[in-house]
């Protein structure tokens, strides 16, 4: 496993899954779920639709402690830029 890229998946993961649910009052049932969540705002976003659906599976391997590849979290770090979402490594900025 690349701890690495995972750490930074995972952050990147987190800004975005935040930004998503303030942006667009996520109801509370469907914040505590990533999936549930993109689901939801997808119809806001089609040209990301796809990316967005294939950042899923990439949290949940991810989330799992299983390795992802460096094409994976260039796909997350090209969610987040088309979000506007700072690309920095620090929870909370």
């Amino acid at each position: 496993m690349n701890p690495a890229r995972n750490s930074r998946a995972y952050l990147l993961l987190f800004h975005i899954h935040r930004h998503l649910t303030e942006k667009h009052n996520v109801p509370l049932h469907i914040q505590a779920s990533y999936t549930e969540t993109i689901h939801y705002i997808i119809p806001f976003y089609p040209n990301l639709a796809d990316q967005l659906q294939k950042s899923i599976p990439i949290r949940n391997r991810v989330c799992h402690f299983i390795s992802i590849s460096s094409k994976e979290l260039h796909l997350i770090e090209q969610i987040a830029k088309s979000l506007q979402i700072s690309q920095s490594t620090k929870v909370g900025m």
